[in-house]
């Protein structure tokens, strides 16, 4: 058999299972689930708080509001679910498995496909 030929059959075997991994993560995306796109204390639990700190990224303003509590630090690849979205501040309120409150962060920090 061909190097071509065993390339193009193994492509085909592979590809299916491709789109069949796209389509969990469409029906994830769609229920609402989104992935984590960075590390950081980013979350909070109230709006203000989140907007402050997403505003103003300084680390005089990051530990003043750390010390202050309500702040959560955000892992790369955890997986969320979004239950609100205000599009107006960027923001986005998610339920966190383990978080027993809902917690605001910016929407730009969420992704629909899996972070690597």
């Amino acid at each position: 058999m061909k190097v071509r030929t065993m390339i193009v059959i193994a492509a085909a075997a592979i590809l299916p299972s491709l789109s069949a991994l796209a389509d969990k993560y469409d029906d994830l995306a769609t229920e609402g689930y989104r992935w984590v796109t960075t590390d950081g204390p980013f979350a909070c639990t109230s709006k203000d708080d989140a907007n402050r700190i997403s505003k103003d990224q300084s680390d005089n303003n990051t530990l003043r509001m750390v010390r202050n509590g309500g702040v959560y630090f955000l892992i790369r690849g955890v997986i969320v679910r979004v239950v609100q979205e205000d599009k107006a501040s960027g923001l986005s309120q998610v339920h966190w498995a383990g978080i027993t409150t809902d917690i605001w962060m910016p929407s730009k920090f969420l992704s629909k496909r899996p972070v690597t």
